[in-house]
Formats: C-alpha cells, sequence, structure tokens
C-alpha cells in the first residue's frame, strides 16, 4: 500500500484503554502504541490571528486502515502530543483501496520553546 512506502510523517498511536489506578479499580489511560506511517496535511487556517486569538493547530492525517486509531487517543509526531478530535473515518470500497482518515489536534505548530541551560 502506498502508506507503507511513501507517506514521509511517521505517527504513533497510543489508543484509550482503562488501566489500573493503584486503588483496584481502573482508570483512563493509554494502551500499547501502533506505529504507522501517514500523509499529513494542514486544515485550518489561522484565522482570529489578527485579533490576538491563536487557533488550535490541526492536521488532518490519511493512513492505512488502523484498529488504534479512536477518538481521543493521543498520537506522537516527532514526540509532539497531538489528539484525534474527530472520529475517524475509513475510505474506500475494498480492502486493496482502503484508507482512514483523521483530524488531530495539538503540537505546538513549528514553534519551539526557548530551551533554558
Amino acid at each position: 500500500m502506498i502508506f507503507d512506502r511513501r507517506a514521509p510523517v511517521e505517527l504513533r498511536i497510543f489508543p484509550p484503554a482503562e488501566v489500573g489506578d493503584g486503588y483496584g479499580g481502573t482508570a483512563p489511560g493509554l494502551g500499547e502504541p501502533v506505529t504507522v506511517r501517514a500523509f499529513a496535511q494542514p486544515v485550518d487556517a489561522p484565522e482570529g490571528v489578527a485579533t490576538g486569538w491563536a487557533a488550535p493547530v490541526r492536521l488532518k492525517v490519511l493512513t492505512g486502515p488502523c484498529e488504534a486509531a479512536q477518538v481521543w487517543a493521543r498520537v506522537e509526531i516527532d514526540g509532539e502530543p497531538w489528539h484525534i478530535v474527530d472520529p475517524p473515518r475509513v475510505h474506500g470500497a475494498s480492502r486493496h483501496t482502503r484508507y482512514l482518515s483523521a483530524v488531530i489536534e495539538g503540537g505546538s505548530g513549528g514553534v519551539r520553546e526557548a530551551q533554558h541551560p
């Protein structure tokens, strides 16, 4: 599939899971990560910048079918945290043409914080 060979972005997807809370119960947490390759494109233009409000950075990612991609799953791109904010959509009629699209939000938008010694 094209995502395995040509997709330039590597995603680590941590699906939501129930983990032990240390008191005998469970709490929301992160499952085992799944690494996939994807194409990513910006979704929103930075509207509101003129008024002083920064819009959240959103990307639309396209990848092969992935069970770990769920709403509020954590996604890491180059070590930066993102979250899937819309339900992922599966496109394509056959298993050969099937792919997944999801909108993720977060990251720094290319802005890095200053590193202090």
